[in-house]
């Protein structure tokens, strides 16, 4: 039995394989759309099965395999359509099916793999226009009329519009295009409204070229047209613009092309299926492929994800400081700093040379001690200049003098400096260093934190301080792009308060400094592999507790296959890609831990974090989907102090979010007690100010293992 719902379970998700739908209830919705016409639907079921069984059989890893099954689906339902089930159909599919798994594994290994292909419907379509031919030879009758379970009348209304989404899964008609909508929609409404447009596109196209609309050429042309954009726009590129330009235009020519193949492929009697969709998509990924540069670098995916959750990572991730459009460096110093100009600065940070950065140190807002003639007299003077990444120098200069005070030289405009080049192909410049002082040579590799010379005055600095920008070539002055600063802690000259940034760009007289790491807090939030902490929640014992995976990835397990990946760093802890079931407590953890600097003194911070951790479920969650469908993340604000009283850190959290136009608010709210020998030892989570969950530590220590009886693996905790 557990066998049997292993295989349906398979089967329904391969429904949704071509556009990556993981809800059940969108691949129902498609299984059910398929349904419409009985026969062609079951058919269908018995292809994906087949392809199961087969893979089964000839114990191949379920890995990848969902595509398969859909190629599988497609050629049951085709053979459905087309001709009158009978016990040779039957047999015919089954060795489509086979076919289908060894046609698979043959493209994979070379048109996919030489050409780094998708696979999409290629089996299908070959596996097809091989049984057609056989089965014309043997007189199969063509099927007879069925009855169809329609409940949109098919002409006449509005809904015939999106009839070509119902054709991807042989039910042209408005009642097919709606449940294959919905399906989208429940599962990526960027989905469904890229759907929708590349069938307005499609139908304009044809419509302008003549062809008529309601005929079958008109419908299958759309349906192809409808695939290609889907998957070009809905899964493969990074959604923009660009994205949306791109697969409307794609989905536009793969029309026309439906069109003309049909014609050619009439001549042996083959229908054009879905080649014209697989044929368009193949040349828009070799066309505008990554290694064209420019633009197509980063326009497509390394791994296909449905528009939400691209943008969602990509905010996540910016948040994070990781970000496509700008270079992450280190601070390149040590101790607190000033901001002496930022970007678009008002003396020479303009035009081309406008993404950089000038740093001095000041104390009580004076850059020098005593009358400031002599450049011992600048506190920046002299200081080290650390690398702010890993690269490779590949041109220097260290002989200029530094500039009397007040003095510039604007005939070397940079004086001495460093130029790194670093993994991106961008280069790194430090500027106005001190005479003499590099401790690097030409072609030597460079980490962070590295020594590489000293803050000097040469150049066209009018003060001593270093400069630092990122540009696009070697050529010295080149183009500034965009770069942060990562894991730095600024504040603002008239403020007390401390904020910990992966994402940084400080204004003019902001203060920069190197975080120091708080080595007791890092030691109460170590997670080992093994180590384990048990909450008592609601009068239930809960357990969260560290594992490692095949890949070496580190990650945090709660209830059922609740889990959440982390990393750690000296000065951090970071949550990421949470994935199983609801896990209330493993979610309060995120939200209050998600990400966590493990630095010293009281310390603010920003994060953002997936909106399916939200606290909420039923009504809540679909008011939530209905007005925040395209919600990016949580955006949690955190503030951490230390009480005096309890001897203890208190990590407090907030994220508000605004429904409705402002008439609906909600806020979640965080609070976590961190002992410095005790580790968490007591976490609450509020929901528009009612608690939602309290956890208190009741035990920690490490999995029963070899030696460590399971009796004596947790220790009490005595807070």
């Amino acid at each position: 039995m557990r066998a049997v719902i292993d295989i349906l379970q398979r089967l329904l998700s391969g429904y949704g394989a071509f556009f990556a739908l993981t809800e059940p209830a969108a691949n129902l919705l498609l299984f059910s759309t398929t349904m419409l016409n009985p026969i062609v639907g079951l058919m269908g079921a018995l292809g994906g099965t087949l392809v199961i069984l087969t893979r089964q059989i000839m114990e191949l890893s379920k890995k990848d395999e969902s595509v398969e099954i859909v190629n599988g689906i497609l050629l049951g339902m085709l053979l459905g359509s087309t001709y009158l089930v009978n016990a040779k159909v039957v047999v015919f599919l089954a060795v489509g099916c086979l076919l289908v798994v060894a046609a698979s594994a043959i493209l994979r290994d070379t048109i996919c793999h030489y050409f780094r292909l998708p696979l999409l419907g290629l089996p299908y379509v070959v596996c097809a226009f091989l049984l057609l031919p056989m089965m014309a030879t043997v007189c199969i009758p063509a099927p007879l009329p069925t009855i169809l379970f329609d409940f949109v009348p098919s002409a006449g209304t509005p809904l015939q519009f999106i009839a070509p989404l119902g054709s991807v899964y042989f039910h042209g008609t408005p009642s097919g295009g709606l449940l294959v909508f919905l399906a989208f929609f429940l599962g990526s409404p960027g989905l469904a409204l890229i759907a929708a447009a590349t069938c307005a596109v499609s139908y304009m196209v044809l419509l302008g070229l003549g062809f008529y609309p309601g005929t079958i050429s008109f419908l299958i042309a759309q349906m192809n047209a409808v695939l290609t954009g889907a998957v070009i726009g809905g899964l493969y590129t990074t959604p923009g613009k660009r994205s949306l330009s791109v697969a409307l235009v794609a989905s536009g020519l793969c029309a026309i092309l439906s069109i003309s193949l049909e014609r050619l492929l009439s001549v042996e009697s083959l229908p054009a299926l879905a080649t014209p969709f697989v044929l368009t998509t193949y040349g828009v990924l070799i066309a505008l492929a990554p290694y064209r540069g420019g633009a197509w670098t980063n326009f497509w995916l390394t791994i296909p994800a449905l528009p939400e959750k691209t943008i969602e990572g990509k905010s996540l991730a910016l948040a994070r400081g990781i970000s496509d459009t700008s270079i992450s460096l280190k601070a390149p110093f040590a101790g607190t700093w000033s901001i002496y100009q930022g970007f678009n600065g008002s003396y020479t940070h303009q035009a081309a040379w406008k993404h950089a950065l000038d740093f001095f140190v000041t104390v009580d807002e004076k850059s020098f001690k005593g009358d400031g003639r002599s450049l011992s007299d600048y506190y920046a003077y002299g200081k080290p200049v650390l690398s702010p990444c890993y690269g490779r120098v590949v041109a220097l200069s260290a002989t200029l003098a530094d500039n009397i005070v007040g003095e510039v030289d604007t005939i070397n405009n940079w004086g001495n400096f460093i130029l790194i080049q670093i993994h991106t192909g961008a280069y790194v410049l430090l500027a106005h260093l001190q005479k003499d002082s590099i401790k690097v040579t030409l072609d030597s590799y460079v980490t962070p934190g590295q020594i590489l010379a000293s803050v000097g005055n040469s150049g066209r600095s009018p003060q001593p301080h270093l400069h630092m920008h990122v540009q696009e070539s070697i050529i010295l002055g080149s183009r500034t792009i965009p770069f942060h600063l990562s894991g730095v802690i600024w504040s603002e000259p008239t403020s007390e308060g401390k904020t910990y940034s992966l994402f940084c760009r400080p204004h003019e007289l902001e203060m920069v400094s190197q975080p120091t790491c708080n080595a007791a807090l890092k030691r109460a939030l170590r997670l080992a592999v093994g180590c384990r902490h048990e909450f008592e929640v609601g009068g239930q014992l809960r357990r969260l507790e560290v594992n490692l995976d095949l890949n070496g990835q580190f990650y945090l397990q709660g209830k059922n296959d609740a889990t959440v990946s982390f990393i750690t760093s000296d000065d951090l802890i970071a949550c990421f890609n949470r994935q199983g079931s609801k896990d209330l407590l493993l979610d309060a953890f995120i939200m209050s831990f998600g990400l966590t600097p493990l630095v010293e003194g009281a310390v603010s911070w920003e994060d953002k974090l997936p909106t399916r951790i939200l606290p909420v479920s039923g009504p809540q969650s679909f008011i939530w989907c209905f007005f925040k469908p395209f919600e990016t993340g949580l955006h949690f604000y955190y503030q951490r102090n230390w009480d005096p009283v309890t001897q203890m850190w208190i990590q407090k959290g907030q994220n508000k979010t605004k429904l409705l136009m402002g008439l609906v608010n909600w806020t979640i709210e965080t609070e976590a007690r961190i002992c410095e020998s005790l580790g968490i030892v007591n976490l609450e989570l509020k929901l528009n100010g009612r608690c939602v969950l309290k956890a208190a530590l009741a035990g920690y220590g490490l999995r029963e293992d070899n030696g460590i009886p399971e009796k004596s693996a947790l220790w009490t905790a005595k807070v």
